[in-house]
């Protein structure tokens, strides 16, 4: 980790640009090991520095901007009266040899602290900055991807703390505990094509994240070691998949501070109604569609809305209703199922299952876990917008395609707050699984 100290005062979006010109990003303060490692680093003196920290566009949900990461609680050491509602970004206020956050209004003039991480291959930079931050020599870190020394070596204070570092980074472990649904969700990416060692890789987490101890350091070694012990092969796989952590990409990196999730399911219990099944078992339709069997399996094609106004939240409730989910299509048969579906699909676009992304590196479909492709759903470009946004299906280029609006996923679950229904939504499909 390098750190500079720019003199000329600035903006917050000229100081990002600053550190920019000179290849560098913003500083990012997100853990209580990097804001002490830094501390050590100045001498007596006064100052403010811009940090990446900031909830411009997504308020009230600070994150750095430079890490693609949320602010983490415990870790952050705010000034006394920080964060302040209105004050939409975050700096460094460094006073007679500590240092704290705090918030200000992002036209104010402060001086750039910017940081790159030491040279290195992408896939070890957060190892080397870890490493860093709790002077741990490499030959020490060498000893953690050999499951047999490490098991029978004694391990040092230094190195359970950089363990605990590289897991905060990864997004596996923070608050004292291991993060359950991001853990869970890596389980998935990397053993999902063998049950088997699926199923032990969640015995073997179930066990290893109750160990709780007297402090994070420990509580982090410990469940590492617990989960070398049971399956080694799926934490290397893990740490493979996570050390190119995309930290290292050339600046300016914008701001992504919300995050696809799975907000309906979340949201809404799926709820099936008796009645409502036996009513379209009976008739094959209802007031809202009407049941299609194709290839043996069940969908119910929803009543087409010429003006656009059907809202996700009520189609996903009508799916569970009927015990079904929304369709979540894999193959470019399921494109074309669709347009079969709907007469004016090409201009008109239908909403489909519910996606989140995990890692910064996948998008799942919320209910079949299946991974989507981004060569063949073309998502990418959209997939990290700091808007709230839902996934709907376009025929003419057979691609998921986001349509965003600022709380758009509240504006679906509260139009009575905003008066309105955004008229994105014309059709949707709901499958009954197999």
């Amino acid at each position: 980790m390098f750190l500079n100290f720019t003199k000329s005062a600035e903006s917050w979006t000229a100081a990002r640009d600053k550190c920019c010109e000179i290849g560098l990003t913003l500083a990012s303060m997100e853990s209580a090991g990097k804001l002490n490692c830094f501390s050590k680093l100045i001498n007596k003196g006064n100052g403010d520095f811009w940090l990446s920290g900031t909830d411009q566009g997504c308020p009230s949900k600070f994150r750095w901007c430079s890490r693609d990461r949320d602010f983490v609680s415990p870790e952050i050491k705010w000034k006394v009266g920080h964060p302040k509602a209105g004050l939409a970004c975050v700096y460094l206020e460094v006073r007679n040899g500590t240092s704290l956050l705090a918030t200000a209004d992002c036209a104010e003039q402060k001086n750039p602290l910017c940081e790159i991480r030491k040279k290195a291959t992408p896939n070890v930079a957060m190892e080397m900055e870890c490493a860093e931050i709790w002077n741990v020599p490499l030959e020490q870190i060498d000893l953690l991807f050999n499951v047999t020394a490490f098991l029978a070596a004694s391990v040092s204070r230094n190195l359970m703390c950089f363990i605990k570092c590289v897991g905060s980074e990864m997004g596996l472990f923070d608050f004292g505990k291991a993060m359950s649904m991001e853990v869970l969700r890596q389980i998935e990416l990397v053993a999902q094509e063998s049950p088997v060692l699926l199923e032990q890789a969640m015995a073997a987490f179930l066990q290893c994240s109750a160990i709780k101890l007297n402090d994070d350091c420990t509580t982090a070694y410990e469940m590492y070691k617990c989960c070398q012990q049971k399956v080694p092969s799926v934490v290397s796989a893990i740490i493979i998949r996570n050390y190119d952590n995309r930290s290292i990409s050339s600046p300016p990196i914008g701001c992504v501070p919300a995050r696809r999730r799975c907000w309906l399911s979340e949201n809404y219990p799926c709820e099936v109604d008796q009645t409502a099944v036996d009513v379209l078992n009976t008739k094959n339709f209802d007031s809202q569609g009407k049941k299609r069997i194709v290839q043996n399996i069940t969908y119910y094609v929803g009543n087409f809305d010429s003006v656009g106004l059907l809202n996700p939240v009520e189609i996903y409730k009508k799916c569970c209703s009927l015990g079904m989910k929304l369709m979540e299509p894999e193959t470019k048969e399921d494109y074309m199922l669709i347009s079969t579906f709907f007469s004016n699909y090409v201009s008109s676009p239908v909403f489909v299952g519910e996606t989140e992304f995990i890692n910064a590196t996948h998008e799942v479909w919320c209910n079949s876990r299946a991974i989507l492709q981004d060569t063949f759903y073309g998502v990418a470009s959209v997939r990290y917008s700091c808007e709230e946004s839902i996934i709907l299906l376009e025929s003419s280029r057979h691609i998921l395609v986001s349509s965003s609006k600022l709380n758009l996923a509240d504006n679906y679950m509260n139009p009575q707050k905003y008066g309105y229904i955004p008229k994105y939504v014309f059709g949707y499909v709901c499958v009954k699984n197999p």
